[in-house]
């Protein structure tokens, strides 16, 4: 089971503490749902936002200092995950794979923009650099 906050307004990329941003609670907050249990926000899409704090892959594990919001939706066969901030979108066949898959390429850029020095990166690359840096330990 993974913790899921819905979505009430619009897309939120990370939760401040005890945010007032428009995110309605289930229940308490970060209510353990099942992984069928999304209510429709708007349109006929079925979108739920789930937040994190750790994340694992083969590459290694980090720790977010605020929870990471993905948002999440089924599209067809498949189950997407994304979060546009942080520049990763990924799909799976349940919503688990693609939590997973969205885990490693998180990893996978967490590693890739801490080896790059300042001066390595610029533009889009630059603000991923600091974004990863200040959100994200290693663990």
């Amino acid at each position: 089971m993974i913790p899921a906050v819905y979505e009430n307004s619009d897309m939120a990329t990370v939760l401040e503490p005890r945010a007032k941003d428009g995110l309605k609670y289930c229940e308490s907050d970060l209510t353990v749902r099942p992984e069928g249990d999304i209510y429709p926000v708007r349109g006929p899409i079925q979108l739920c936002v789930t937040p994190m704090w750790a994340f694992h892959s083969d590459e290694g594990s980090v720790e977010a200092n605020r929870p990471v919001v993905i948002r999440h939706w089924e599209s067809g066969e498949a189950v997407l995950a994304e979060n546009d901030n942080l520049g990763i979108y990924e799909s799976g066949a349940t919503l688990q794979e693609a939590i997973e898959e969205f885990s490693d390429t998180l990893v996978h850029f967490f590693v890739h923009y801490s080896s790059k020095a300042a001066s390595e990166v610029m533009g889009e690359a630059a603000r991923r650099k600091k974004l990863y840096a200040e959100l994200f330990q290693e663990t």
